[in-house]
């Protein structure tokens, strides 16, 4: 088990020091917070492109059904991403104001550059889910000469 937590552990901080995520100030935690996002949203869209190539396996017309089903659990996936980045930065928006020291505004400035890119990220996962809900049997059989 200890195993599998270090394993762990090295998938999550290896981005979060490569993008640079990694933050100094009242919370250290929150680049590693940062990265899950980024990993729900990366998972959530490998995942509707190998539906699409894994949804031969289900016979008739389920397997346009099946694509478009995982449209659904993208869509929903990349909208608690973002809630899930809404309310770990909502406590520091309230905290780090105008008046705090230049340090805490740097970190402050870039935790808001990471957290726009993030923001963009889960939109379009949501978005794309969206369209794959609502289009992906269309798309599936358009593809598939179905």
């Amino acid at each position: 088990m200890d195993v599998l937590k270090l394993l762990l552990k090295v998938l999550v901080s290896l981005p979060v020091k490569l993008l640079g995520w990694s933050f100094n100030g009242r919370d250290v935690n929150i680049g590693y917070q940062l990265c899950m996002v980024f990993y729900i949203c990366m998972l959530t869209i490998v995942s509707v492109v190998l539906a699409y190539f894994f949804a031969s396996y289900f016979p008739g017309r389920s397997q346009s059904d099946a694509f478009m089903r995982v449209g659904a659990v993208a869509t929903l996936l990349g909208l608690w991403a973002a809630y899930r980045l809404d309310h770990l930065v909502m406590p520091y928006h309230k905290t780090y104001g105008e008046a705090a020291s230049p340090g805490v505004q740097k970190v402050s400035n870039n935790l808001k550059k990471v957290v726009v890119q993030l923001n963009r990220l889960c939109l379009f996962t949501a978005v794309a889910g969206a369209v794959v809900w609502g289009y992906g049997d269309l798309f599936y059989e358009y593809m598939n000469g179905v």
